[in-house]
């Protein structure tokens, strides 16, 4: 028997969303964790914030050792980015990368951007 209390703060879990996720349920999972954030922050959500955070959390889930904690990554570091894109089997995914995000140019790259590091 496992005990899980998450009111412990001396002993947390950690608890990894991204790790292995089936592809049937990628898109649920990127929808739950939307909407958790979307709840969280409802008076700053936009349809452009989640349109990019959900490419990201969807692009996150097809690659092995993810976490909540590589979305800034793949939304700041362009040689990351390459290299996860890389990596993707979803053509309409890789295609928002590669076409729709790298086509912005550097300020509206960081007015895209900042809103999703403030909440992540």
């Amino acid at each position: 028997m496992v005990y899980f209390d998450p009111s412990d703060y001396k002993h947390p879990i950690a608890f990894n969303m991204f790790e292995n996720v089936s592809k049937e349920l990628r898109p649920l999972v990127a929808s739950g964790l939307i909407g958790i954030f979307k709840r969280m922050w409802a008076d700053s959500w936009g349809p452009r914030l989640e349109y990019i955070l959900r490419n990201a959390i969807l692009t996150l889930l097809e690659i092995p050792d993810s976490t909540i904690m590589s979305i800034p990554l793949m939304l700041t570091n362009k040689s990351f980015r390459l290299k996860i894109v890389s990596k993707i089997e979803d053509p309409i995914i890789k295609r928002f990368w590669e076409q729709e995000f790298e086509a912005l140019d550097q300020k509206q790259m960081t007015e895209a951007v900042s809103p999703i590091l403030n909440k992540v």
